[in-house]
């Protein structure tokens, strides 16, 4: 594999390779409101707000305070027909919102709150623009409220109440408007108006609007529904309201984002499968209320639940709201509105099945909403193989390290074992003990690659010890629950002795294409290979098993869109080849017979494109400076036009590669730091299209995993849905084993 094939890469991404790293594209599936490298002010949010809403003209536009949430708390019920304009409480009038009152047509300001909060100056300065006057106030946030509801609701059967304040020295001040702002867009389409009560007794001046005894024009409401939980609204004031006579439902979650998704059921929307569009805001900055609260209109006008993040997080519980994708057609028309960072949009457009679009979308940073600051570690387990699902789970494969000796000096036999974790890195108490199985057998057992089906089973490749000492090849399929499917194969084992070979044989790659799995069988010496493949969707199809026409091991294999697969091969770590299969045979239509071979350099592993182009990485096993990348074209085919040089800080041992789409490649690898007294520190790299290394990666391109006290060597990496990286390593203590599960974001 000639370095002559490495004369500048530039793949089928070339469009979006010409942004900077780390641009959004403008969508036609995605409506952005902070665009990358933005700091919007609060007025800035809800000026993009208005204008991406369509209202009518000649109408009126409500007025707030841009530095206090509080007056605007109670707004959704005005944004029917109008938009929630932010600005200074002393002024000057920003020009965007200027130019929405212009764009507008508007005839009417109506002003939230008294003077204090907005100033004579300002309404004199709205009023000069031709717009009549008048406000929504009250001698507190509770009063304002009650006006805005007599004024803009006052025959509301039903209303909502939310708490008024964070508790009592709490540190964070987004409890007070957290549960409120996903009510704004039911409030709007409703017309149900958001009233306010303090956490631990209704407030007097609410409950006298409720009952009546308050009269400002307003008929009595019959239903009541509290937003948030006790902690927000004490089981005290549901209690008092239930007493009052009032039909009360609680609209709540396990958590703010919990609540969110509990304030779309009530407005009938189960999924966002169930909608045409859905609008995702921040749940937990300080500031989120500018944003949350002026996106009321534009959620009623597109009948668009609104969803929490959490800061710079997806939650898995909106996560798993989007996971069915959202109902809109994403060619005719946006289906997702952000008022959230581009990297958060990002997340949210993977977790709802949208295709990537943020370039440099990993920045190399531990995800500290995973785990223990983006590490999850297992004690007695080799990880080998991790996956993440469609729901995002995260599922771990491998076996138990090599036990000491026992009291009759033989080692007990290694089990195979198997882990998961759902989104934020707790254990899945669903499967196996705890999130964790161990299988145990009668001979000494090795897991090796392994893959997730779509049903959610597990398949583990390794080797297995027979009667007579042999190691041959084997499959175990485990349940989604994590117990021996015994419906596979042999009690849930399938010994795959395949091969004409003396020597130990066993379980090299492992790739699904939907239920139909290749297994890639090597002899461990350097010997045969033997692909097997099995249809899992038919139990009595028997496997198909053909030999491959190279020798050596096996070192990556992925499957082409078409379902044909392509096999790395290293003959002696000095030779490489490429192998494709189609239907369980060698394709010998495909290069030299099905092979495309070349010396001197071993193949890494490759890199298969959504254009089913092969990214080929080839370089010395044993390590070094530089690794090179070559592009074979569907048909087999090098293109001449396309290759590259990726030259590392320091020599780098590769152990595998992977392609961030629309980005450039992750390497996968460990070096040595005498220093530290190591031998094998992990790496991570980033390289761009053109093969230079990637500086807005990491540090400078690199990420360094692991604690840097022990050794750990990196095994395996894989994407989840919301584009974050998974990265599995192994320490091997005295007499045990340690694995790690990185989280990148």
């Amino acid at each position: 594999m000639g370095l002559q094939r490495c004369v500048g890469l530039v793949l089928a991404a070339v469009v979006l390779a010409a942004l900077p790293l780390g641009a959004q594209a403008e969508l036609a599936d995605t409506l952005t409101i902070v665009k990358d490298g933005d700091v919007p002010s609060n007025a800035d949010i809800a000026v993009a707000l208005a204008e991406a809403t369509p209202f009518g003209t000649g109408g009126r536009v409500i007025i707030s305070r841009d530095d206090a949430f509080a007056d605007a708390m109670a707004s959704g019920v005005m944004q029917d027909d109008a938009p929630l304009l932010l600005l200074p409480s002393q002024g000057p009038v920003p020009d965007g919102v200027t130019e929405q009152i212009s764009r507008l047509s508007a005839s009417e300001a109506v002003i939230l709150g008294g003077e204090a909060a907005v100033s004579a100056e300002v309404e004199a300065d709205l009023a000069s623009m031709g717009l009549s006057t008048s406000r929504r106030a009250g001698a507190s946030r509770f009063e304002t409220a009650l006006g805005i509801a007599a004024a803009d609701a006052p025959i509301a059967d039903t209303v909502l109440l939310a708490r008024a304040f964070p508790s009592p020295g709490a540190a964070d001040p987004s409890q007070g408007f957290a549960d409120s702002i996903a009510a704004g867009g039911l409030s709007a389409e409703n017309g149900w108006p958001i009233l306010l009560t303090q956490t631990e007794v209704l407030t007097g001046p609410t409950r006298d609007y409720l009952t009546g005894a308050t009269d400002l024009g307003q008929t009595r409401p019959t239903r009541v529904m509290i937003l948030g939980g006790t902690a927000a609204v004490s089981q005290d004031v549901e209690d008092e309201l239930v007493a009052l006579g009032f039909d009360v439902e609680r609209v709540a979650g396990a958590s703010r984002a919990d609540t969110a998704l509990s304030i779309a059921k009530a407005g009938g929307v189960e999924s966002a499968a169930e909608v045409l569009r859905v609008l995702v805001v921040d749940g937990t900055g300080e500031n989120a209320w500018a944003g949350g609260f002026a996106a009321a209109a534009h959620s009623a006008a597109f009948d668009a639940p609104i969803l929490l993040a959490a800061g710079n997080q997806l939650p898995p519980e909106t996560e798993q709201f989007l996971a069915d994708g959202i109902g809109g057609d994403p060619t005719a028309a946006p289906v997702l509105t952000c008022v959230v960072t581009p990297r958060v949009c990002e997340d949210t457009r993977r977790a709802a099945q949208l295709p990537p679009s943020l370039l440099g979308s990993l920045t190399g940073t531990r995800d500290s909403g995973f785990g223990n600051n983006g590490l999850v570690t297992l004690d007695n387990v080799v990880g080998l193989s991790v996956s993440a699902s469609a729901n995002g789970v995260v599922t771990l494969l491998g076996s138990t390290p090599f036990p000491p000796d026992g009291p009759d000096g033989q080692s007990p036999p290694r089990q195979l074992a198997a882990a998961r974790f759902d989104t934020r890195g707790a254990p899945v108490s669903t499967f196996g003990e705890g999130g964790q199985t161990f299988l145990p057998t009668e001979a000494d057992i090795w897991g090796g690659h392994g893959v997730v089906l779509p049903d959610g089973r597990s398949l583990i490749g390794g080797d297995v010890q027979q009667p007579d000492g042999r190691r041959v090849a084997h499959v175990t399929m485990l349940t989604p629950t994590g117990s021996l499917d015994t419906g596979f194969g042999a009690n849930g084992r399938l010994l795959l002795d395949v091969l004409d070979s003396p020597g130990p044989t066993a379980v090299d790659e492992m790739v699904a294409f939907g239920e139909i799995v290749t297994v890639i069988v090597t002899d461990m010496n350097f010997g045969d290979l033997g692909a097997v493949t099995l249809d899992l969707a038919d139990p009595a199809a028997p496997p198909l098993v053909h030999p491959l026409p190279v020798k050596g091991i096996a070192t990556d294999a992925w499957a082409r869109p078409d379902g044909a697969v392509v096999v790395g091969v290293s003959e002696n770590f000095d030779t490489g080849h490429l192998v494709q299969l189609r239907n369980g045979a060698v394709d010998t239509s495909w290069g030299d017979g099905g092979v495309i071979s070349g010396g001197g350099q071993n193949v890494l592993g490759i890199v298969m494109t959504e254009a089913g182009d092969v990214i080929e990485v080839f370089g010395p096993e044993a390590g070094g400076r530089s690794v090179y990348l070559s592009v074979l074209l569907p048909n087999g085919d090098y293109d001449p036009a396309r290759g590259a040089e990726l030259t590392f800080p320091a020599d780098l041992r590769v152990v595998d590669v992977i392609e961030e789409p629309g980005v450039g490649f992750l390497v996968l690898g460990y070096v040595t730091d005498p220093d530290a007294g190591l031998d094998v520190v992990p790496r991570l790299h980033r390289f761009v299209f053109d093969g230079a290394l990637d500086t807005a990666f990491g540090d400078g391109g690199t990420l360094t995993l692991d604690d840097h006290t022990v050794d750990y060597f990196p095994r395996h990496m894989a994407f989840d849905r919301a584009g974050r990286l998974l990265v599995v390593s192994n320490h091997y203590p005295a007499n045990g084993s340690i694995s790690t599960v990185h989280r990148v974001r």
